[in-house]
């Protein structure tokens, strides 16, 4: 069967090809397969039947509707949505791309809202953490590009484009709804990328362009996965998600900024001032960590919600057993935080508290790292609301 260039229909949901050739009487069966807002794509098939008596045969008007005058016979209702597990590489590439947002958006936090407000910091120290955030942004924002080459390729692939195949990556990319919230994550990231490589030696106006990227850039996710996708309250869930994004970078993106740029530059120092600035930084750190935790809960309950609409699919559904795991391992995470907040932190100022920090900082940073992996997981899945439709 020869069709000719697919188009949209007067209705959002629908498409329609010519059939450029005729068809001989028998069944047919067409097999589709689509994206939603989300990108997760959708297939499904139903079968039609051109009678011997047929004059001719037209095309479809939209999805599942026949010409009256075409001589097919109704669609059969086999058609099903079913929306595929996605494969390992997804996975792990929404999972490094996921890790380099947080970072990215991290160190813009850490250098606004630790770095600047740490009274212990010398001038040269305070230049020292401005060039070596810049770099690890920098970093982050190639990382984020990589993967959003990446996850364009494997879209492609499971929705069955030619590989390397550049009208399929202009069509993907520029007229859908994933293309193009893919567009802006990868715009938003190269101009970042740049105003961050400008100010890289503390220029402040530079370093507020890169600030208003990262709000962008927390909102990208949103527009291209589960919340785009929502029947209702779309606005609300994709505002939920662009905060839970944010605040997640402001605990765990910072954390690592701590980690492994803060507490590096500044122990490498000498005399025992170091120590005091180490304090200093954790002091402006942990009300930025408390606050940030809290709208990382406060959103993930209201994004929870709009995915499932009650309770039970929590434990019933696969998508809500993931979440729980989820969960159990925030609760970790905070916990670790707690006892940072309330052990570690009141005895710094010394060498052996600074080197206790490290160790539960990390602890804590690494049981994030194992948060994004399950998160990565669970946006790829469909959610319980997605399945009752």
């Amino acid at each position: 069967m020869s069709l000719g260039p697919l188009e949209r229909d007067t209705s959002k949901l629908g498409v329609r090809a010519a059939v450029l050739s005729r068809l001989a009487p028998g069944t047919y069966t067409v097999t589709w397969r689509v994206a939603a807002a989300d990108g997760h794509p959708t297939t499904g098939t139903f079968s039609f039947t051109v009678l011997a008596t047929a004059q001719s045969v037209v095309v479809a008007d939209t999805v599942g509707a026949i010409h009256p005058d075409s001589g097919l016979s109704k669609p059969s209702d086999d058609a099903r949505a079913v929306t595929p597990v996605e494969s390992p590489r997804f996975v792990a590439v929404r999972g490094v791309q996921l890790a380099a947002l947080l970072v990215l958006i991290g160190a813009i936090v850490f250098r606004f809202g630790v770095v600047d407000r740490s009274a212990e910091l010398t001038p040269e120290l305070r230049a020292a953490l401005y060039r070596r955030l810049a770099t690890v942004a920098m970093v982050a924002a190639l990382f984020v590009l990589l993967a959003d080459a990446a996850r364009l390729e494997l879209q492609k692939e499971i929705l069955g484009g030619e590989p390397s195949h550049l009208v399929h990556i202009r069509i993907l990319a520029a007229n859908t709804e994933w293309g193009r919230a893919w567009l802006m994550q990868v715009g938003v990231a190269i101009v970042m990328g740049v105003a961050i490589w400008l100010g890289r030696r503390g220029q402040f106006a530079a370093w507020v362009a890169a600030a208003v990227g990262a709000i962008a850039l927390a909102v990208s996710p949103a527009l291209g996965g589960h919340a785009a996708a929502s029947a209702s309250s779309r606005s609300l869930a994709i505002g939920a998600d662009a905060l839970h994004v944010l605040a997640a970078a402001g605990w765990m993106g910072s954390l690592f900024c701590l980690v492994t740029v803060a507490l590096p530059v500044v122990v490498a120092g000498e005399g025992d001032d170091r120590w005091r600035s180490v304090a200093s930084l954790v002091a402006a750190f942990s009300p930025l960590a408390l606050l940030s935790a809290a709208v990382v809960l406060l959103s993930g309950v209201v994004s929870a919600w709009l995915r499932m609409g009650a309770l039970a699919p929590l434990w019933t559904t696969d998508y809500g057993r993931v979440l729980l795991i989820k969960l159990a391992m925030l609760a970790a995470v905070a916990a670790t935080g707690a006892y940072n907040w309330r052990r570690v932190q009141p005895t710094l100022g010394t060498a052996p508290a600074t080197s206790r920090l490290r160790k539960t900082a990390t602890t804590e940073l690494a049981l994030g790292a194992a948060v994004v992996i399950v998160t990565a997981i669970l946006v790829a899945m469909p959610t319980p609301l997605d399945l009752s439709r």
